[in-house]
């Protein structure tokens, strides 16, 4: 599942963008084709943003996942006095 995550800036210069795009679309502006670039450069970003903090939470489980183990086996393992 690919997803993306927004800063806030990049919230707000998305919402300016397709604001701009709406009112070009009535002929106001033209050529959109500058609009729908930065548009997709935010996506991008976003998108690989989302991509890395995904694989770093997947690291972080694993790494308490191993802990547990380690945790689990010690109390195993673990001589009763």
């Amino acid at each position: 599942m690919a997803g993306r995550t927004y800063t806030t800036s990049e919230k707000a210069q998305r919402a300016r963008l397709l604001a701009k795009g709406a009112k070009g679309a009535k002929g106001a502006y033209g050529d959109l084709s500058s609009i729908e670039r930065q548009l997709d450069r935010i996506d991008r970003v976003a998108a690989d943003r989302y991509e890395r903090e995904q694989r770093a939470l997947e690291r972080q489980l694993d790494l308490a996942k191993d802990e547990l183990a380690a945790a689990k086996a010690a109390e195993k393992t673990a001589r009763p006095d």
